[in-house]
Parts: C-alpha cells; sequence; structure tokens
C-alpha cells in the first residue's frame, strides 16, 4: 500500500474514484460540510487530500486542513474513507507527508468507537470532548 498527496490540478481526474470514500466518511459526521464542499476546499488549496493504493487500486482518501496556532501546526483529519486507510505503513506515511507539511501534531473529531480504534491501532490520545448544543 502506499499514500499519495493529490495536488489541486489532478482533482477533477481522481475525483471520481474517490468521492464514494468522501461521502461514506462524513455520512458519519455531524453535516459540517458535504463532499462537493470537500472538493472545492480540495481545489481552493483550504484542504489537503492524500488517497491510499493498492495494487494500483485506490482504496481510500484522506481530507486534512492544516491549522496554524501560535505555537504550533496542526493537521485536522476532516474525512477518512475506505478500509485500511491508515494502518500500518501508510500510517507512517502519511505522518510523513504531514510532517512535510510543516504540521507537528494530527487531530481530528470522531466517535468514541473511533476513538478507541485511534487509540489502539495508531497511538492517538483524548486530548478534548467536544460536546455540541443547537441554538
Amino acid at each position: 500500500m502506499s499514500v499519495h498527496h493529490i495536488q489541486q490540478y489532478q482533482i477533477d481526474e481522481i475525483w471520481p474514484q474517490i468521492e464514494k470514500y468522501i461521502t461514506s466518511a462524513l455520512d458519519t459526521g455531524q453535516g459540517e460540510i458535504n463532499a462537493s464542499q470537500v472538493r472545492y476546499a480540495v481545489v481552493k488549496g483550504m484542504a489537503e487530500l492524500f488517497v491510499t493504493y493498492h495494487n494500483e487500486k485506490i482504496t481510500g482518501a484522506v481530507v486534512v486542513e492544516f491549522q496554524n496556532y501560535p505555537n504550533y501546526r496542526l493537521a485536522n483529519v476532516v474525512a477518512v474513507g475506505g478500509r485500511g486507510v491508515l494502518i500500518g505503513n501508510n500510517w507512517k506515511e502519511f505522518c510523513l507527508w504531514l510532517k512535510k507539511g510543516g504540521a507537528s501534531y494530527i487531530e481530528g473529531h470522531c466517535h468514541e468507537s473511533v476513538a478507541r480504534l485511534w487509540k489502539a491501532k495508531l497511538g492517538m490520545r483524548k486530548v478534548y470532548t467536544i460536546m455540541r448544543g443547537e441554538l
């Protein structure tokens, strides 16, 4: 398996193959963003797109937005779709891409079940719990 960073100019070519992964990932969220808005964010440079391959076949996609704080740059995972996308060598390769982009930390909003998976498989830790109420 391997991880590839998709450039803005490549989005039209790759989108039909990855839209299903992005859509399925966002379906578990709270409606913050939809797939066409993710596409727009990538095209405009507001988010970065990574695609995983196995035997030259796309197996998943990851969308990240970088957030700059005074003391560090954070890679926020917006969506992860596919099977085994960030496991094993893919995780290591993905982290190298993020470091190359200047990130010192990675985070993502997720449900408790995903948090347990990320802790067990990726060595991540819980730093905040986000609660939401409608106004």
